[in-house]
């Protein structure tokens, strides 16, 4: 819970003035005016630091660092993590007065405190943060083991256990792979700390966990898809020696979630996150079919930024070419690719001179200079750092629309003919749309883009752009605003768009196989620039920013008759009686603890 959105990491406060808002808050049965007292300037405060989440004292602030963290503290203490071999998942770091850095550990139980001395330096890991919430966890997955439908889903829950209860993200593979051979469940559940892009330095994950019951029609249709994997795969740009050995089959399903605690809902996932066990056991692919549905949904007013003579065709399939692009980008973008990797052993998983006479030939000397494989330890994350969630969803989008043009693909969705040219021209219209408003992510202070997905298809309008299967028009609205349209010349999407989009796949999969960050940020850096032309159109996309939605969560409870839904009206006040029923006074209790212990560490007073 903060004051900083999930998609854009940027401040808010609240929208009437303060003196409005200390009416509603003393007008509540609680006293919490001593509290506000407290939060109340830094509620309504916009200084410098504090308007978006960042790492460092120019960047911003984020309470997955104590405020006086700077960036080398953190790529110190990575370097030393990877060393011996701990996973900055579930961890924060805080640096103390006397300079000691402290890695806590999420657990419900306080271990032994860890000390090493490293280069001059006092490194401590403790265990037992977020202690409270971490025994609750555990506490009721171990009561959920006499529900389970099969021994992968007790041996999951018996392993998530030891995970939140001892801080070991180890038990967290163990579990996961569980999870992973937990083929076809009516009921899917995920949790942990997972995703990896609230985190600045783009490796300490964000605690997820959700429910739902799998729509066995629409997930039989994915499957299908799954079936046909193997040939849609070998349509990707790249040569076979940068795809796996063997596609390993994952369970696609159609999923109608229940309950979705994190900072934001996606419309798909594909996990777990760990590479070995994507590579060697296999992974997931779940699409969320009600928030599909919802985000689908034909909005009144004209789509932004596309052209008037392109409305009607994009609002009537941007919904189904959105199934299609999710389905692709999960299980073929994510679920694609291998990794070259060094063996415990010392071997290699690929042939290291055949592939370094290839990479010359393709893209030049200096691509396999040194090192060009993860060594044992090294992870996409912790190699790539912060752009490593933005550069794997730019591939991932990519592989999306270059295989959205395929008439196999359109078919098992059921679009062929017209319609399918129709929705594969709604899809990339999507993209290059999406693109340009990401510029409301960019943030001018530190030069970045603050949300991952945003920054990916800014990225993919910028190589359409280059390769002028897109044009950008400065146009004004109808009440004489300035505005922006995207012209997209149909005609060249098969030709024009699938080779910029396949050329750019090829150079965005060698470099997540051979671990080269360098020519990454290199990439990234020709189509990420902003410049005078792109702040102008930033400020026209700011200008004509429309209202965000409001997701509303539903609540589960135990009762006599079994386990009750209850749903909530989408509106300010369902919001705030959802979270009243979820949350219990000792919640609250347990929370104020944990302020009070950290106020001074993770806040800055600037």
């Amino acid at each position: 819970m903060g004051n900083y959105l999930s998609f854009g990491d940027s401040k808010f406060i609240p929208a009437l003035p303060r003196e409005r808002f200390e009416l509603f808050l003393n007008s509540c049965s609680a006293d919490v005016s001593d509290l506000w007292k407290e939060i109340g300037d830094r509620t309504y405060g916009l200084p410098v630091r504090q308007r978006q989440l960042g790492l460092g004292q120019e960047k911003g602030i984020s309470t997955y660092y104590s405020a006086n963290c700077e960036e080398g503290d953190a790529k110190f203490v990575q370097t030393f993590m990877d060393k011996i071999g701990l996973s900055p998942y579930n961890t924060r770091l805080f640096k103390n007065e006397d300079g000691t850095l402290v890695i806590k550990v999420a657990s419900a139980e306080k271990l032994e405190t860890q000390t090493h001395e490293v280069e001059g330096k006092t490194i401590l890991v403790e265990y037992g943060d977020h202690q409270y919430p971490m025994s609750l966890i555990a506490k009721n997955i171990q009561a959920s083991i006499e529900h389970v439908a099969n021994e992968h889903e007790e041996k999951m829950m018996e392993c998530y256990v030891d995970s939140f209860a001892n801080g070991s993200i180890d038990a967290h593979k163990a579990g996961s792979t569980h999870w992973v051979k937990n083929k076809g469940p009516v009921v899917e559940t995920y949790i942990g700390f997972i995703e990896s892009y609230q985190d600045p330095f783009g490796v300490r994950g964000e605690w997820e966990g959700f429910s739902a019951v799998v729509d066995k029609e629409t997930s039989a249709t994915f499957q299908t898809m799954v079936d046909a994997a193997p040939e849609f795969l070998k349509q990707l740009p790249w040569s076979a020696e940068y795809e796996k050995d063997r596609f390993l089959r994952p369970d696609f399903t159609s999923l109608e979630v229940v309950n979705f605690g994190s900072s934001s809902i996606p419309a798909g996932i594909n996990i777990p996150n760990y590479d070995d066990i994507r590579q060697d056991v296999g992974f997931k692919n779940v699409s969320l079919g009600n928030v599909l549905r919802i985000r689908a949904q034909p909005k009144k007013k004209p789509a932004q930024f596309v052209k008037p003579e392109d409305q009607e065709i994009f609002k009537k399939w941007v919904g189904p070419s959105f199934d299609v692009q999710v389905a692709c980008h999960e299980l073929l973008g994510h679920g694609s690719g291998k990794l070259f990797r060094k063996e415990n052993d010392g071997s290699f998983n690929f042939d290291k001179e055949a592939m370094k006479t290839k990479i010359t030939a393709e893209f030049g000397a200096e691509f396999v200079d040194g090192v060009y494989w993860y060594e044992k330890g090294q992870t996409w994350d912790s190699i790539f750092l912060s752009m490593g969630s933005p550069m794997e969803e730019c591939r991932a989008e990519a592989v999306g629309l270059y295989l959205s043009i395929v008439p196999e693909v359109l078919l098992l969705f059921g679009h062929e003919g017209q319609e399918a040219e129709n929705v594969y021209f709604s899809n990339w219209l999507s993209m290059a749309v999406a693109g340009i408003k990401g510029l409301q992510i960019y943030s001018p202070k530190t030069n970045t883009f603050r949300q991952a997905h945003m920054h990916a298809r800014h990225v993919l309008m910028r190589v359409m752009l280059e390769a002028g299967l897109i044009e950008i028009h400065e146009t004004t609205t109808e009440e004489g605003k300035p505005d922006i349209q995207v012209a997209l010349k149909k005609e060249e999407i098969l030709t024009t768009g699938k080779e910029c989009i396949g050329q750019f796949l090829k150079k965005l999969q060698m470099i997540k196989s051979t671990a080269n960050i360098q020519a990454g940020l290199e990439l990234f850096g020709k189509y990420n620039s902003v410049d005078e032309y792109w702040m102008r159109l930033r400020q026209i996309v700011l200008d004509n920013k429309r209202p965000r939605g409001l997701w509303v969560q539903g609540n589960t409870s135990v009762t006599e008759e079994g386990v009750v839904f209850t749903a909530y009206d989408n509106t300010p006040q369902g919001c705030v009686q959802s979270m009243l029923d979820r949350f219990d006074e000792n919640d609250c209790v347990a929370v104020m603890e944990q302020y009070e212990q950290e106020k001074d560490q993770v806040t800055d007073k600037k």
